[in-house]
Parts: C-alpha cells; structure tokens; sequence
C-alpha cells in the first residue's frame, strides 16, 4: 500500500463522524487576509459563528489541532491524504464563517470546498504587521523553553507549537527566522488571494472602513450605536501564550487538576480575541 494511502487511513480526522452539513458545506464566509481578530468580533456581532484560532485552542480536547497539524502537513509536505469538504465540515461544524490561521493557509482548498461562500480580505500595512508579528508571535518563537513544554504536552502545546512552526516555515519559505521572507510570504498572500477570487465574491476591507461596507457585502442590517471592533491584539496573544505555558507546564508536573485544565484552556482562548 502506497505510504500517503496508508496515512490517509490512519488519520484523527478519519474518526470524527461525518456531518450532516449539505454537499457544500455550511461556511458562507470566508476571511482570508491576514489575522485581524476585529472581524471575527464583527462577524459574530452580525449573527456570524466565527472559527478562529481561539475556537481551535478552545476545542483542543476534541483534537482540533491534531486535525490541522494532518491538515497542513498533507499539504505542505505531502503526508496523507489532502482535506476537503468532508474533512473541512467536520472542523467547521456549527461555524458558518472562518478566520485567522490556520485556516488562511487552506485559500484553494477552502475555496474549491464553499464555492458559495463570500470573501473578505482584510488588509493590513505590511510593515505594521510585521512589527506586530515581531512584538508577539517572533517574542514567543524566540523563548528558549516553550519547545520543551511543548515535548512535555503533547495533548495542547505539542500540536499548537508544530502548528505555529508550520505556518511561519510556509510564510517564510522554511526559514521562520527570515523577516524579510516573511514580508514576501504576506505580499504573496494577498496576491494570490486576489487572483483566485472573482471581483464580484470579494471584499477589499480595511477596519477604519466601518460596519457599512462589510453589512452591504453580506447583506445585514448595520448595528445601531455599535462602534466597529477594535482589538489590542499584541498584549493579549503574548499573555496568552504565557498563560498556556505555566498553566500546561504546571500540568506536565502534576501540580493541576483534570477538572481545572478545560476550563483554564477555555478561559484562555477567549483572552486569545478579547486582547
């Protein structure tokens, strides 16, 4: 039996009972630009349920991250079998909106899944999100420890800390450490995202942009005497990443609780968008 056929039957995904979404899913929006947790605020003020990253950490108990670490390496580095809708449904079961890694790693393959399904790209100044990313994801990449906690907790932070890997590596080109290849990954993605969705399935949003463009393109009523989302996001992923430390390390060392753990881990993935 071929080597990726053989993965394919052996996946965590394979085990999660199929959905009783239709043929194409239930996603009717997509967000594909580079993580702004604003929208998903938005999206669910609109009546939106919004997978985020904070969703994935929330449910890790039910393996979400395993699923996207088979996810990601089938596509990147051609182990196992590449996901689809049927895959794609069973993570997105009860959500009818995506976000945020790493979701946006999957622009064709969520594309070709919900072909009905509207596109926002969010646009962000590059050098300001590499500022960003400097002050928050490049200061977790850079403790010297985390990768040993990560070995230590394979349930939470094993998965979650290949992930983020993965992701900086396709953005960079393998090189994580590379900012200025990171500069190029964002261009790229932005350029890519443009050319593979048609002008009339795509909204070009900005947050000073406001609730009217984006109730317009999805049909809903504006909020009254609701300001647009703002998010700190910096501080808060940072702090979150130390609250999973501490708390997953106090864990590894037996000084935590069963009962304690999910509820902490929830708390934390809504810290994760709350800022």
């Amino acid at each position: 039996m071929p080597a990726t056929e053989m993965a394919s039957n052996t996946r965590l995904i394979d085990q999660v009972p199929e959905t009783l979404n239709p043929p194409d899913g239930q996603v009717e929006v997509l967000v594909l630009g580079m993580s702004r947790t604003a929208m998903k605020n938005a999206l669910d003020h609109l009546g939106y349920h919004t997978y985020h990253m904070s969703e994935c950490i929330k449910h890790w108990q039910d393996r979400h991250l395993h699923y996207w670490d088979e996810a990601l390496k089938a596509k990147y580095t051609a182990q196992g079998k590449p996901f689809q809708v049927k895959e794609f449904n069973k993570i997105f079961n009860g959500y009818n909106a995506v976000s945020d890694i790493p979701s946006i790693l999957f622009v064709d393959d969520l594309l070709a899944a919900y072909p009905k399904a509207k596109v926002i790209l969010t646009n962000r100044n590059v050098d300001r999100w590499l500022k960003s990313m400097d002050s928050t994801f490049y200061a977790v990449l850079r403790w010297r420890t985390m990768g040993l906690v990560a070995y230590l907790d394979p349930a939470l932070l094993g998965p979650y800390w290949s992930l983020l890997h993965t992701v900086m590596g396709v953005w960079t080109g393998g090189n994580w450490k590379d900012q200025q290849a990171l500069r190029q990954g964002f261009l790229d993605h932005y350029k890519h995202v443009r050319a593979a969705v048609p002008e009339n399935r795509i909204l070009e949003f900005r947050s000073e942009d406001g609730w009217e463009p984006i109730c317009s393109f999805l049909q809903k009523p504006v909020p009254k005497d609701v300001p647009y989302p703002h998010v700190n996001e910096g501080v808060g992923v940072v702090q979150l990443h130390a609250f999973l430390y501490w708390m997953r390390l106090a864990k590894a060392l037996g000084r935590m609780t069963i009962i304690g753990a999910p509820i902490l881990v929830a708390i934390a993935a809504i810290w994760w968008y709350l800022g």
